[in-house]
């Protein structure tokens, strides 16, 4: 069974309901024992628990495993409001 319902749908922000939703994707390249890791994050959090505001975070961390000191990753937040929904992509500014 397929679910066709979107991924994110953008009337969520303004709900009473929480929301939270990840994607990912690892990428290896086996033979020159390298890989990359990109993570995708929307977190809304339900209005009665507004401790932390509504967010979007992009993260993406580098493995070598012939450099294991040459790690590298990167994480980056923006308010959720600032996410932009067009089919069929996601943009952040």
């Amino acid at each position: 069974m397929h679910d066709r319902r979107p991924a994110f749908d953008p009337r969520l922000l303004g709900s009473e309901r929480g929301f939270f939703e990840i994607w990912f994707a690892a990428i290896v390249h086996q033979r020159a024992q390298k890989a990359l890791w990109v993570r995708y994050t929307a977190f809304r959090p339900r209005a009665s628990a507004s401790a932390y505001p509504p967010m979007a975070l992009l993260w993406g961390a580098y493995f070598d495993q012939g450099r294991p000191g040459d790690f590298r990753r990167r994480i980056r937040s923006w308010p959720l409001t600032e996410l932009r929904f067009a089919a069929p992509a996601l943009s952040l500014p």
